[in-house]
C-alpha cells in the first residue's frame, strides 16, 4: 500500500514538473529575428508610401521615451497634420520599459484623438481604429489602411 502511494507521488511529482516546465517555456521570451528583419515584413505591407521616417528626437518627443527604454526603432508618420497614419515599430528587451513604451503610445494616441474630435471625424474613427501590438520584446502601433495584413506581417515574422 506504501509503494503504490509513493509510487502515485512520484507520477504526480512528475507531471507536475512537466507542466511547470511547459508553462515556462510559453512564456512571452524576448524575439531573436533581427530588427531590421521584422521592420522589413511589416513596412512592406504598411501604408507609409508618402509617409516620412523620423529620426531618434523627433520619436523620442513624440512617445517621451528615453534612449535606455528601447534598443532600435522605425517611426512613420505624416508632414501634413491632418493626415493621422502612422507606423511605429520598436524593439527592447526589458520588460517595465516595453510596459513604457505601450503606455506612452496609449497615452499619445488619446491626446491626438482629443486633438481630432469633433472637428475631423473621418481621422478620429482612423485613429480609434489604431493597432498596438506587443510580442517578445517588439512593439507595433500602426493607424492606417489593412491593419490585418500588417498584424499578419508581424506575427509571421516572430
Amino acid at each position: 500500500m506504501n509503494k503504490k502511494i509513493l509510487r502515485l507521488a512520484e507520477v504526480l511529482c512528475v507531471i507536475l514538473l512537466v507542466v511547470f516546465i511547459a508553462y515556462v517555456s510559453s512564456m512571452d521570451k524576448i524575439s531573436t529575428v533581427p530588427f531590421e528583419d521584422v521592420a522589413a515584413a511589416v513596412t512592406a505591407v504598411s501604408d507609409i508610401k508618402e509617409l516620412k521616417e523620423r529620426d531618434k528626437l523627433e520619436f523620442r518627443d513624440k512617445f517621451s521615451l528615453e534612449a535606455e527604454d528601447y534598443i532600435d526603432f522605425v517611426c512613420y508618420s505624416s508632414e501634413s497634420v491632418m493626415d493621422v497614419r502612422e507606423l511605429v515599430i520598436v524593439f527592447s528587451d526589458n520588460k517595465s520599459a516595453n510596459e513604457k513604451i505601450k503606455s506612452n503610445i496609449e497615452a499619445y494616441v488619446n491626446q491626438k484623438l482629443e486633438l481630432f474630435e469633433g472637428y475631423a471625424p473621418q481621422e478620429s474613427k482612423m485613429i480609434s481604429l489604431h493597432m498596438l501590438e506587443q510580442k517578445k520584446g517588439y512593439t507595433v502601433f500602426y493607424i492606417g489602411q489593412d491593419k490585418e495584413a500588417v498584424l499578419s506581417a508581424f506575427s509571421e515574422k516572430l
